[in-house]
């Protein structure tokens, strides 16, 4: 019997789902033992989950007015509000001078906050973003 292209395919894969894996990781399979879930409280849309430089994790929150702070040994959340209500965005990023820097949606602003110092500074965009929330990313040069 002859397969055509995408019955081969089928068979193939039909074949290794019926073989299983060839040395399963236990643990793998157990997801409500591999995965901790850390309540981050009431809030609007967290996102942008990013490592910070003091070893925490951060986040921001679409809408939400803060930026949020994991501590990975306790998993204790601080939230930190921002000077605008509806400030937050999709992401958060390290900038090379080890502060987070993150997007303002509706403002038309950036934002940058120092973990080391508590120091909080907004900056104008050159754009306006009436209905958008601009995207932020750090470049290899460490420039934003």
């Amino acid at each position: 019997m002859r397969l055509r292209g995408s019955a081969r395919l089928l068979a193939a894969s039909l074949m290794l789902v019926a073989a299983g894996p060839a040395a399963a990781d236990p643990t793998a399979t157990d997801l409500e033992s591999a995965v901790t879930q850390i309540p981050i409280g009431a809030g609007r849309f967290a996102e942008g989950f990013t490592p910070g430089p003091d070893g925490a994790v951060w986040f921001c929150t679409l809408l939400g007015g803060y930026l949020g702070r994991i501590d990975t040994a306790t998993y204790a959340v601080t939230r930190i509000p921002l000077p605008q209500l509806l400030a937050g965005g999709h992401e958060l990023v390290v900038g090379s001078d080890g502060a987070l820097w993150y997007p303002e949606f509706v403002t038309n602003r950036a934002g940058r906050y120092d973990p080391r110092t508590g120091e909080q500074r907004e900056y104008e965009l050159p754009f306006t973003f009436a209905t958008e929330n601009p995207i932020m990313a750090a470049g290899p040069d460490g420039a934003l």
